[in-house]
């Protein structure tokens, strides 16, 4: 676990946050491999990591939430929020790099979270590319005429999810890196 975090804090080091970056902006600097272990840290939620790759990833993951902590706030204050909210800023972050690896990975083209601490998630907005959807399986006619008819479909992360759970987007397993 130290060689994990030795390595994180080089990304950091290489990747440095600026203080008034946004958080998805930081995101978007960090290498490609970092997403690896993220998706692989997102993978252990709900239970206890597996593998080394695993354990990485949710070391990256925990670090990551108390790193876009002290982007918002001081060392000081994003120290007590990420021992009160621990827990809940790590999943956040994890949705939060889910998204990167979707854009890069070609599913969307662009998504916006105003407070990647507080807002309602489902409240997070995606800018989902049609290419990416299966639209012979999409059973909401409307939804589908929109992803015909448009290359760009804003959506709430809400029901971007429903996509996923019906199978009408691919999981993040199945998106590669190009």
């Amino acid at each position: 676990m130290d060689r994990y975090s030795e390595e994180f804090a080089t990304l950091v080091s290489q990747w440095l946050p600026a203080p008034d970056e946004a958080p998805v902006d930081w995101l978007r600097r960090l290498p490609d491999e970092a997403f690896a272990y993220f998706q692989q840290g997102v993978a252990t939620f709900g239970r206890k990591p597996q593998s080394p790759g695993q354990r990485r990833g949710r070391l990256y993951l925990l670090h990551t939430a108390l790193v876009l902590m002290w982007i918002r706030w001081d060392r000081e204050q994003a120290k007590k929020k990420f021992r009160a909210e621990a827990q809940e800023g790590t999943r956040r972050t994890g949705r939060l790099t889910t998204l990167e690896y979707y854009r890069r990975g070609g599913v969307l083209v662009d998504y916006k979270v105003e407070d990647w601490l507080y807002q309602p998630v489902g409240e997070w907005s995606v800018d989902l590319s049609s290419a990416a959807v299966d639209t012979g399986a999409l059973s909401n006619t409307s939804l589908r005429e929109k992803m015909i008819d448009q290359s760009v479909v804003t959506m709430s992360l809400d029901q971007m999810r429903t996509l996923l759970k019906m199978g009408e987007i691919p999981s993040p397993d199945a998106v590669s890196l190009s």
